[in-house]
């Protein structure tokens, strides 16, 4: 029994590929539901079609492609890293989104850290790590969102940020964007981060 010990610490554990291709005038649509955490760290494509992921937490390091991404949290932080490639990406958590290393959306990326509107979650850009959307970039907390020293963050816009706690920009952190961005922190007073770090490209 002990050697099985930590065989199954994510429900869903894929490394390899999983695809989902159209068949004629069918898309491919692919669903994960699992209800404990899932580790995406290879490749799901659906090209055209859907990916959806239901889980308990996640950590996405792999590649997903598809004409729209769901993916749902519901009872741990979600981790992201590698990329998302298609027309929309939407990370939902009642709990934390993070992302710890770079992360790619080519089209809009929407994200989410309180999904069940309680005012809890937050958001983590880590320090010296880009988050880039060739589309518009939302993110959500109802906590605080914060960028780590040296990162930067980048897309085509419109970008809106909307935060329950504060929005907390690190030493030499910045946000570029090519179209206005909208700022909703929950404290003008208390919110710190430096308007003058903003670019409208």
């Amino acid at each position: 029994a002990d050697s099985l010990e930590g065989i199954f610490s994510h429900a869903i554990n894929n490394e390899g590929v999983i695809r989902a291709n159209a068949v004629e005038s069918k898309n491919g649509e692919i669903y994960l539901m699992a209800n404990d955490r899932v580790n995406v760290a290879g490749t799901v494509s659906a090209e055209g079609g859907k990916v959806r992921v239901d889980s308990e937490g996640a950590d996405y390091s792999g590649v997903i492609k598809a004409a729209d991404s769901v993916f749902n949290s519901n009872g741990g932080d979600t981790f992201l890293s590698g990329s998302c490639l298609g027309g929309a990406c939407t990370f939902n958590d009642n709990l934390n989104i993070y992302v710890t290393d770079d992360y790619t959306a080519y089209g809009n990326l929407i994200i989410n850290a309180d999904n069940d509107n309680n005012g809890s979650g937050e958001f983590g850009l880590s320090a010296g790590k880009n988050l880039f959307s060739s589309g518009s970039m939302l993110i959500k907390a109802g906590q605080n969102i914060a960028f780590g020293n040296n990162s930067a963050v980048s897309s085509n816009g419109p970008d809106t940020l909307t935060a329950g706690g504060d929005i907390i920009q690190g030493t030499n952190s910045s946000i570029v964007t090519k179209k206005p961005a909208s700022l909703v922190p929950g404290s003008l007073e208390s919110t710190n981060y430096d308007p003058g770090q903003w670019y409208n490209d």
